[in-house]
């Protein structure tokens, strides 16, 4: 169980500074009974979406705190990402890509 934990911080961390290539790493790695935990199940959902550039699908609804964190720092990435690479951008790929659509 102590293993299990290190192991869900230590990916979270990777994905909260933005190195999701170690996290996927991490992920394959992991021992499938691991992999079944409902938990962790939904953090490498939102690091799949990450990794694919997939905004709608990394925004879950209802995120735990862990969840949020990593989120937060997502977004706060791709608002740099945003600012840089954009000179204009229409308002819903705008809510898309930060996860603050309209709800």
């Amino acid at each position: 169980k102590q293993w299990y934990q290190r192991r869900v911080a230590v990916g979270t961390f990777f994905f909260f500074q933005g190195d999701s290539d170690e996290a996927r790493l991490l992920w394959l790695r992991l021992p499938a009974p691991f992999k079944s935990d409902l938990e962790l199940q939904r953090m490498w959902g939102i690091g799949r979406a990450i990794l694919q550039d997939d905004y709608a699908n990394a925004y879950i609804p209802a995120p735990n705190s862990l969840e949020l964190l990593v989120l937060s720092s997502y977004r706060r990435r791709t608002l740099h990402s945003i600012s840089v690479m954009y000179k204009s951008l229409a308002l819903s790929e705008f809510q898309t890509m930060t996860g603050l659509a309209d709800r």
